[in-house]
């Protein structure tokens, strides 16, 4: 989270203090302007990234998807602490609207279903001039992509004890961003496969779906280890992404060249335990199916359907129909897609 500059100011207009159009690039002083009111104090403005915190909430193997951010409810002279200041707070997010034309932006509201509450109260007791409040977001996981707002506002202030609601300071503005999620390569492991040939694309095996390089390949198996001839179909292999996630899309990448219509399709399965290929567990998420006869059709991106999209911690990559060259396979890389 980053802390920006404040992003409301007051303006003297016409000799009194009018509700001009708001300056968000401005900077209110804490110590001037507040003396005698009651406001949030903490960061005007802050960036939340989703993406990244559900990626190390996954790694470090939470299931709970949900961050906790606080902020600080205060009134301005520390002298002044003989009662208990009530409050409440939550989102308004009448002001998104606002904010956005005066930032020229089109950020979204949250959906409510991600934001919670632990408390609307923030009653800074009696002996002290602030207190601590929170709020969560919850199952980021399933955010859907995109930019959003959510202010959070004190909604209202016992002002018994003298001290007025600070109008253009009680409000605080998170930006989050929820980007689309691909499963870090570096952290994921091709396990092991059906056959291959060791010397052939760049000599990485199976690794090779995973080095960022489509010109390195797997080959399925064939030669004197097959009586001369190729190892039969089908083939297959298996990946351990390291967690487990629902796949929302796929690329794939096959042999690049004359020999690309080697592969006819793939089928993809997940699980959530390490099993045979063939065990009945699987469950198929999609299918990849390619040109046997366009060679320049080296790379295809396939959509999980919301029903087919299934949470697994393994990946299993089918291929069961012979191509160009019969029962021979090859593939050069993996994207995968996650939340």
């Amino acid at each position: 989270m980053y802390k920006i500059k404040s992003i409301i100011t007051v303006l003297l207009c016409g000799g009194l203090f009018t509700a001009c159009e708001r300056d968000y690039n401005s900077e209110l002083s804490v110590e001037n302007e507040t003396p005698h009111y009651i406001y949030i104090s903490s960061a005007r403005e802050q960036l939340v990234s989703a993406t990244d915190s559900v990626f190390k909430m996954k790694e470090a193997g939470k299931e709970i998807m949900e961050l906790t951010y606080s902020f600080t409810v205060r009134y301005g002279i520390s002298e002044e602490k003989t009662a208990t200041v009530e409050t409440t707070v939550g989102q308004d997010f009448s002001l998104v609207e606002e904010y956005n034309k005066s930032k020229s932006k089109n950020l979204l509201a949250l959906p409510e279903s991600f934001l919670s509450f632990p408390t609307t109260s923030a009653n800074i007791p009696s002996g002290s001039d602030e207190v601590s409040v929170s709020f969560k977001l919850i199952n980021i996981d399933r955010l859907p992509d995109g930019e959003y707002l959510l202010p959070i506002t004190i909604k209202s202030a016992n002002a018994s004890n003298g001290f007025q609601l600070h109008k253009l300071k009680k409000t605080a503005y998170y930006h989050i961003t929820k980007t689309e999620m691909m499963l870090d390569k570096s952290k994921a492991e091709m396990i092991d496969c059906s056959d291959l040939r060791q010397d052939e694309g760049g000599g990485k095996g199976i690794a090779a779906l995973l080095d960022g390089d489509p010109a390195t390949f797997w080959h399925s198996g064939y030669g004197s280890a097959y009586g001369g001839g190729n190892a039969p179909l089908p083939h297959w292999i298996r990946m351990d992404m390291k967690s487990s996630w629902e796949i929302t899309k796929i690329t794939l990448w096959r042999r690049i060249g004359i020999f690309s219509t080697d592969t006819k399709s793939v089928i993809f399965k997940v699980n959530d335990n390490l099993v045979p290929f063939d065990d009945p567990s699987w469950k198929e998420i999609g299918k990849v199916e390619f040109s046997t006869t366009n060679t320049d059709e080296t790379m295809k991106t396939i959509a999980i359907a919301p029903e087919k999209m299934t949470r697994g911690r393994y990946l299993l990559l089918f291929m069961n129909e012979p191509g160009g060259r019969g029962d021979l396979a090859e593939l050069a890389e993996i994207d995968v897609y996650i939340r």
